[in-house]
């Protein structure tokens, strides 16, 4: 009996599946895309540490004159808790336009709020104070 020869196999040299694809680093399809550090979409995304969309984000410790913690949504130094209200960095829902909270707010984890400070569109925050703690 003669002994069977597997099949030659087709080499692929340029497969329109590589050439150009979504997977090559640098090409049109993977530039500014999320997964991307540093290009145009992900520049102040969440997912780019040190950028503006991080800056006092639950990964960032110590980022904008904010302590970093789950709790903390923060931006532009300012410590917005759950209960906290009145900074335009709170993204749709209660902003409040114009304030530019605290000076010398260190963003803690159970902060209620700056004294003194009741949301006011144009307010800018209680100067020093470091917030109330429950």
């Amino acid at each position: 009996m003669a002994a069977e020869q597997a099949p030659e196999q087709t080499r692929v040299w340029r497969s329109a599946a590589v050439s150009d694809s979504s997977a090559v680093v640098g090409s049109l399809a993977v530039a500014s895309s999320v997964g991307v550090a540093g290009s145009l979409a992900v520049v102040g995304a969440a997912g780019v540490a040190g950028s503006a969309g991080v800056a006092g984000a639950s990964a960032v410790s110590g980022s904008a004159a904010v302590a970093g913690s789950s709790v903390v949504i923060g931006s532009a130094g300012v410590a917005l808790s759950i209960g906290v209200v009145g900074s335009a960095g709170i993204v749709g829902g209660i902003a409040n336009v114009g304030c530019s909270a605290c000076v010398g707010c260190i963003g803690c984890v159970n902060c209620t709020g700056c004294v003194g400070c009741i949301g006011c569109s144009g307010l800018t925050g209680a100067v020093g104070r470091i917030g109330v703690h429950k």
